[in-house]
């Protein structure tokens, strides 16, 4: 019997979090923190000021609820939809307990984060993850998990190809445990994503709430409807469920999550505990109702939006890199040569990409100029590019140009102008090159192939010839920029010759117990003095030539490669602040 049980809303598995301890502020999504919380058994909570308040005549029992003499283990996976508010150990777990239940709740939470992340080893949070799982003295009897916010609309393979290796690994070591899928909530009404594609809140849970009912009921697990409750709460109460951010729990969002899983997971009646918390029992009331409507009913996916995940499944894209990783100079310190790939000079002069700086309005900068003196293509908008667009930007008489560039992403800081930050001198917080590729392949002189080929080429045009002695990245993560690259020079723009020590291959080098790591010390931006968080470099030897192309193999992964039109395989995309240039 399929066990799709209805919960309500709160996010409280795999998210996107890290290893936070209780008690304190929830980190916030971009902060990359963090955090495994433990709520011991016998842990507390601070009474609230005001009485428990029983908030219905609750049932007269639930002839299905699990046996109170039985202490459980209890591990929630997810991001900060399960970690704000210390949702696992501080709403859910002194629930729990007020039922008379023996717990010890558990959170693996990374911002963020992904199913298919925690399920791979390779990954930070997957390897605390396998090592939890693998412990003999500690064995979970329910696990819940959460998926990215809307990962099951946008890219529905890999969320559902996520959850079966995420049950394969929690069985293969805890084989009675039990998995519990928390389904999570439409954003709020006002968030940019749902204004700009005409989604309402409504219809954004009820697609998640099909994409969970299907793999559920593929994999024969429980869901808790978290989403369903949100739903409910929001059309039967005034209650206020978001974040300042639209998207994110308030604490009551925090709570009806909590109560749903709680229902889901002991099947009891949320009316049959008596527990405020520091919920305010006119709010309790509220969440209570909704909670146990969805208890009650369950949560039925509209016939208009049911969908089956049977044969729905990710498979990587396929790529031959052609790199010796062996051969791979990743710099732990910056070289003694200048940054090239930004031109700074004492004038007043703006327009036609030179840019004021904020500290010094007389003093103005903007990246390589190449043979057009300007930086890049202006002419352009957001999200898809027109032919004429995508062949103006592909032109390499621009200081940096892009073949292989579909649409660029419209909801991050500066992404209008997303080809020109890629080489403008600013790593600081504003500005992000933020752009997706087509599904075709290039060569390396920018030609369609069928065969062995680049998703993308980013070339540099320095105008003149230079030496170069190294390159890469600045930026706020190692995940945002190509994950699988070759970098080739050339004098006229034609001929190009591979530079081995600037190609890497991070999936290759994972697979070897390798990482790309930074170089030390953090060189200040020269608009604001701002440093990056990650500066990753590689060796170019001190090579000649006019020009630098970047050949692409596999992407970054943005995080919201939630836009529904952009294509399923993602990533094949950069989300990242600036290329950088060490030469003379």
């Amino acid at each position: 019997m399929k066990k799709i049980m209805s919960v309500m809303m709160s996010v409280i598995l795999f998210c996107s979090c890290g290893l936070v301890s209780c008690g304190t502020a929830a980190p916030q999504e971009s902060s990359g923190t963090s955090a495994l919380t433990t709520a011991p058994a016998d842990a507390t909570t601070a009474a609230s000021t005001e009485a428990d308040t029983a908030v219905t005549e609750p049932p007269a029992q639930d002839p299905d609820a699990r046996d109170t003499g039985l202490p459980l283990n209890i591990l929630f996976v997810g991001n900060s939809y399960t970690y704000y508010n210390d949702m696992p150990t501080q709403i859910f777990a002194p629930i729990a307990r007020a039922a008379g239940y023996d717990v010890t709740v558990r959170a693996l939470t990374e911002g963020g984060h992904h199913l298919w992340e925690f399920a791979d080893e390779l990954d930070a949070q997957g390897k605390i993850l396998h090592s939890l799982l693998k412990t003999q003295w500690q064995k979970y009897d329910v696990v819940v998990i959460q998926e990215q916010s809307n990962t099951p609309i946008s890219n529905p393979a890999r969320f559902y190809t996520g959850v079966r290796d995420l049950k394969e690994l929690i069985l293969a070591h805890n084989p009675d445990a039990e998995i519990v899928l928390y389904a999570t909530w439409g954003y709020q009404t006002g968030h940019e994503s749902l204004t700009k594609y005409g989604k309402t809140t409504q219809e954004m849970e009820m697609k998640l709430r099909a994409a969970y009912t299907a793999i559920a009921e593929e994999l024969d697990l429980t869901v808790a409807y978290a989403g369903a409750g949100m739903t409910y709460a929001l059309e039967h109460s005034s209650v206020g469920l978001y974040n300042a951010d639209r998207t994110h729990p308030s604490l009551a969002g925090s709570a009806i999550a909590a109560w749903t899983i709680f229902s889901t997971i002991f099947r009891v009646h949320p009316d049959r505990v008596d527990h405020t918390g520091d919920i305010t029992p006119s709010v309790l009331t509220s969440i209570k109702e909704a909670v146990a409507y969805v208890y009650e009913n369950g949560a039925p996916v509209d016939p208009a939006y049911q969908t089956s995940s049977e044969g729905v499944a990710y498979a990587a894209p396929a790529y031959t890199s052609g790199i010796d990783i062996s051969k791979t100079v990743n710099l732990t310190k910056t070289p003694t040569s200048s940054i090239i790939s930004y031109i700074t000079r004492d004038s007043a002069e703006t327009g036609n990409g030179w840019q004021k700086l904020k500290s010094n309005a007389a003093k103005t900068f903007s990246g390589i100029r190449g043979d057009k003196d300007r930086i890049a293509a202006t002419d352009y908008g957001a999200r898809d590019l027109t032919e004429a667009q995508k062949a103006d930007i592909a032109d390499i008489g621009y200081g940096v140009s892009v073949i292989g560039m579909r649409s660029i992403r419209a909801d991050k800081k500066g992404s209008t102008t997303a080809v020109e930050n890629l080489v403008n001198g600013h790593w600081g917080t504003s500005f992000m090159a933020a752009m997706f590729f087509d599904d075709q392949l290039y060569d390396i002189h920018g030609n369609v192939t069928a065969g062995d080929g680049f998703t993308g080429l980013i070339t540099l045009n320095f105008g003149e010839k230079r030496t170069f002695d190294a390159i890469g990245y600045f930026s706020g993560s190692l995940e945002g920029f190509p994950q699988v690259q070759e970098v080739y020079v050339s004098d006229d723009g034609i001929s190009w010759t591979k530079v081995e020590s600037a190609c890497y291959d991070a999936i290759a080098m994972a697979r070897e117990g390798k990482k790309l790591v930074s170089v030390a010390g953090k060189p200040a931006d020269p608009w604001n003095g701002n440093t990056a968080a990650e500066r990753c470099l590689f060796d170019m030897g001190g090579v000649s030539g006019k020009y630098i192309r970047i050949g692409i193999r596999i992407g970054g992964d943005v995080d919201s490669v939630s836009l529904e039109q952009l294509p399923a395989q993602s990533p094949q995309c950069i989300n990242t602040r600036e290329i950088v240039v060490y030469g003379s």
